[in-house]
């Protein structure tokens, strides 16, 4: 499995480019996709199935975007039989208009869950509020996204306790106060 968290992807519709992009690099022959490439693997696909066979190929299994976020899951052919896609949802925690208590997706978490033969994953990918003045707002957003997103039949438990691992990514808008040595001295 292979999962990817995007933000700041532009316009809503490149989320399909981008995630046409990241299977067509995942489906290179390792030749194309080693190096500092400025493109994301420009070998056409029978190129790739003759490298590495037809068994070997990613596809897309879920995916779910919100605003310029977008989270992807690859899965090789042999494991697509033993994951099962349970649920894929967004929390926006954005931009909150006015009185109607709706919020804009600009910031928030979006996630997919699986069940990979009987152990259950859940990834959430986010980006949360920038600047050091509004920790306590990415404190709050991290806590709505975990007691609201659902990824599934809702269980009565939060996200974090609804499955057995839970991956979490994306730009958490923290930063480091240290220079660059002090910090690797940690």
């Amino acid at each position: 499995m292979v999962v990817v968290g995007m933000q700041e992807l532009g316009a809503s519709s490149n989320r399909d480019a981008w995630g046409a992009a990241l299977l067509e690099h995942l489906n290179a022959p390792a030749s194309k996709r080693s190096g500092r490439s400025k493109t994301f693997g420009s070998g056409d696909r029978r190129d790739s199935v003759r490298a590495t066979g037809e068994s070997a190929l990613f596809h897309l299994v879920a995916k779910v975007g919100l605003w310029e976020m977008g989270l992807w899951l690859f899965v090789r052919s042999p494991h697509i039989p033993h994951v099962t896609v349970l649920g894929t949802g967004t929390e926006a925690t954005g931009l909150k208009l006015g009185k109607t208590g709706k919020q804009l997706g600009n910031k928030g978490g979006l996630g997919i869950a699986v069940r990979w033969r009987d152990v259950s994953m859940a990834f959430v990918g986010c980006h949360l509020a920038a600047r050091p003045e509004r920790i306590p707002q990415r404190e709050r957003d991290y806590r709505q996204i975990v007691s609201r997103l659902r990824l599934g039949p809702y269980t009565g438990l939060d996200l974090l306790h609804e499955h057995e691992h839970v991956f979490w990514f994306g730009d958490l808008n923290y930063r480091i106060g240290h220079d660059f040595d002090d910090t690797c001295e940690m």
